[in-house]
């Protein structure tokens, strides 16, 4: 399952390069360091989740949340709530 999501995540990467890639000035999201990617790697999901929940309580509830985060990853809800306890990285997360 951690290899389909793997898969997913290097498609979307893909084509959102592809999109951009006749753009004169590219998104700073597509220029990233080595280092930016370690640092982002080594953060906590449960240190970035309560953003996810503050930011889509102004639109929607946190159950549709739960099923795009489940639509992207592949975890459920009881998953997730593990994951958040065990306090994983971002890279064991995806």
């Amino acid at each position: 399952m951690k290899q389909l999501n793997s898969l997913k995540m290097l498609k979307t990467k893909t084509l959102i390069k592809k999109f951009y890639s006749n753009c004169t000035i590219k998104p700073r999201f597509l220029t990233t360091s080595p280092a930016h990617d370690q640092r982002i790697a080594q953060m906590t999901f449960a240190s970035v989740y309560p953003h996810y929940v503050k930011k889509i309580r102004k639109t929607t509830n946190k159950k549709k949340l739960h099923t795009l985060i489940e639509w992207l990853t592949g975890y459920a809800e009881r998953a997730l709530s593990e994951l958040i306890k065990q306090k994983v990285t971002f890279e064991k997360f995806f």
